[in-house]
């Protein structure tokens, strides 16, 4: 999936937040070498599992979607397909 047009800024409104050295900061993923680390562009928060495992939709700079999850604690976890996701198509911000 694909953000529609390039603009990148389209996806504040739903939520969508920009990935900067603050966000790393304050999330405790910078300089951990995981994927949010490196990553540039925009992330949202889908949520945790009990155990400490956090989902993320990640739009790198091309406006390209990923699904997320940060490393595991072993106990293995689910959520739900966002929302979000259904909104953006219906919007017709994303599509493929």
């Amino acid at each position: 999936m694909k953000v529609i047009g390039g603009n990148l800024k389209v996806l504040e409104p739903y939520g969508f937040k920009i990935c900067d050295q603050d966000w790393k900061e304050g999330h405790g993923v910078l300089g951990d070498y995981c994927t949010l680390d490196f990553h540039e562009g925009y992330v949202y928060e889908i949520g945790h599992s009990r155990r400490g495992q956090f989902y993320y939709i990640l739009v790198d700079t091309s406006g390209n979607l990923t699904l997320y999850a940060s490393e595991p604690d072993g106990s293995g976890s689910s959520v739900n397909f966002p929302d979000i996701i259904i909104q953006l198509i219906l919007d017709d911000i994303v599509g493929v």
